[in-house]
């Protein structure tokens, strides 16, 4: 939804290019998530504020900051204690997309 910070802090290293290639560049880029269009459903997003406090003066899930993760046109928004990697497999993660497919909203 906005440039992952670490991305956009590693872009410009030789060996983070190395390793990620093009994709690695369009992660940490403004200009490449501008072209992205809104999705055409409705959805929401789930936002991790468990990183690190390198590289990061505000919240954020190790990755990306948690104010990057809000997309125009979202139905809602949530902000969960977990990191980046790690979102996806909690339990909470799951309870959360189970209340948004059934309600149109993560919490009542």
């Amino acid at each position: 939804n906005g440039p992952a910070a670490l991305a956009s802090m590693m872009r410009h290293l030789r060996v983070y290019q190395w390793l990620t290639g093009d994709s690695g560049q369009k992660l940490g880029d403004d200009a490449f998530y501008q072209t992205l269009p809104v999705p055409d459903v409705e959805f929401g997003v789930i936002a991790g504020n468990c990183g690190h406090r390198i590289g990061f003066r505000d919240a954020n899930d190790g990755v990306v900051r948690v104010e990057n993760t809000k997309l125009d046109g979202m139905r809602d928004w949530v902000e969960v204690d977990r990191t980046h990697t790690f979102i996806m497999f909690a339990a909470e993660t799951f309870d959360l997309c189970l209340h948004f497919l059934d309600k149109g909203s993560f919490r009542p």
